[in-house]
């Protein structure tokens, strides 16, 4: 990940701050809201949506929230920066976005979310270039990880198959004969320096009232050392060879028991990889039947049988139903050639207001395709909610730039939209999962 935004705000001047002290200030304000949004997945979306918007409203609350936390960590924030919060808001914000895109699947969210609108966005060329680079990077963080799931190459990401190898031991050393002999004649018969003091037996003279000593003599003391030394020598071998022994059987034990747990580690990354070879393998071909047919389970109907307002959401719902998650970019190509081979009218491109009036005429399909989630939370919303919201009344066509920050005079096409749709579902797919 390259530097902050935060940085790369104040680099372009989009923000300015008069010290050091106030950056870290701004920075801890962007920590306090990573932990926010960290813990709440689902509003990951919205703060997507209001961080990228350089046009983005004082009245969202979510902006309200930001501010009030910049405040309590930079007291002076509301005096110094009044006349223009917003920038210093969405620094803020996009900061803790960023931190947040270590976890991939939360930098799917994102990128999945901002990806859709960030043609539409209007702003400084200087800060346009900047969150282009943000987004790609975010979205480079999502694919990398997308591309180990649904690769059907192996080997790669095998751990090394252990070996057996012989495991060095210090053995203990048992007693040298000629030692064990020496010492026990010197036991019994003194040395050079201190002379014979061992007294082996000790009796009174009835005669002459003397006590008399028995002292062994040197051939005795020889023959005892060599008896006795014998036997010391043989205990102590019996004893060493059976230390020596559990040493070993415990070195083996060890060696065993960490060669097994490397067998089983690379066995179960082989079963693993297997696994999702093979699930991204079903998955290929279920895409490839999908798009050969041209059959949407959802309408049960060819997609040639459906109005381009219709086929748009069908194939949407009928792509998350068959998609993970997280999946590579390829997946929405083939949506687009699905809809191309379909309906060739579905390249055409329409705007926002032509694209709603269609929806509307379609009201009960699409809210049997798209039903109400999540209560979204207030503010800004993504097209997958108004489009919920429109189906069920909640919400009118006039209603749509209020709440999606998009003009009803944009354009896109049939295919962008399906594309639009499948996008922002599998975003919500990811908020929820646990």
């Amino acid at each position: 990940m390259a530097q902050s935004i935060l940085q790369d705000f104040l680099n372009q001047n989009l923000i300015s701050i008069d010290q050091n002290e106030e950056f870290k200030l701004l920075s801890k304000a962007a920590d306090e809201v990573e932990k926010r949004l960290g813990s709440k997945k689902n509003r990951l979306i919205q703060a997507a949506l209001v961080a990228f918007d350089s046009q983005t409203s004082p009245a969202e609350p979510l902006v309200s929230e930001v501010q009030e936390i910049i405040t309590g960590k930079w007291k002076a924030f509301p005096s110094k920066c009044h006349d223009r919060p917003i920038p210093y808001v969405r620094a803020v914000l996009l900061t803790a976005l960023q931190k947040l895109t270590a976890q991939p699947e939360l930098a799917g969210i994102i990128w999945l979310t901002a990806s859709n609108y960030f043609s539409y966005l209007n702003g400084p060329e200087r800060e346009i270039a900047l969150l282009s680079e943000l987004l790609r990077e975010v979205g480079n963080i999502y694919q990398q990880a997308v591309e180990r799931e649904w690769s059907t190459k192996g080997g790669s990401s095998l751990p090394t198959l252990p070996e057996l190898k012989l495991v060095p031991i210090t053995t203990v050393s048992t007693v040298k004969k000629e030692y064990a002999v020496a010492q026990m004649t010197l036991a019994v018969n003194g040395s050079t320096d201190t002379g014979n003091n061992t007294v082996l037996y000790s009796f009174t003279n009835n005669y002459s009232g003397q006590e008399i000593n028995i002292k062994p003599s040197a051939t005795w003391a020889a023959s005892f050392g060599q008896l006795a030394g014998g036997v010391v020598k043989e205990t102590a071998d019996i004893i060493t060879n059976s230390i020596n022994k559990s040493l070993t059987e415990v070195a083996s034990t060890q060696q065993l028991t960490a060669y097994t747990a490397g067998v089983t580690g690379y066995l179960q990354a082989l079963g693993k990889q297997a696994s999702q070879q093979t699930a991204a393998h079903n998955l290929r071909s279920q895409l490839l039947w999908l798009k050969e047919s041209l059959y949407s389970d959802s309408q049960q109907a060819s997609y040639r049988q459906l109005s381009a307002t219709v086929a748009s959401a069908a194939l949407a719902t009928d792509m998350v139903m068959l998609v993970p998650a997280m999946y590579p970019v390829s997946a929405e190509y083939l949506m687009r050639e699905v809809m191309r081979e379909a309906n060739a009218a579905t390249d055409i491109g329409i705007t926002f207001a032509e694209l709603l009036v269609a929806w509307q005429a379609e009201l009960m399909g699409l809210a049997a395709l798209l039903p109400v989630g999540t209560t979204p939370e207030p503010g800004r919303q993504p097209l997958l909610h108004f489009v919920r919201a429109l189906a069920t009344g909640a919400a009118q066509p006039a209603d749509f730039e209020a709440a999606t920050g998009l003009h009803l005079t944009d354009t896109l096409s049939w295919q962008q939209a399906g594309v639009w749709l499948f996008r922002e579902l599998q975003a919500a797919k990811l908020a929820s999962a646990k």
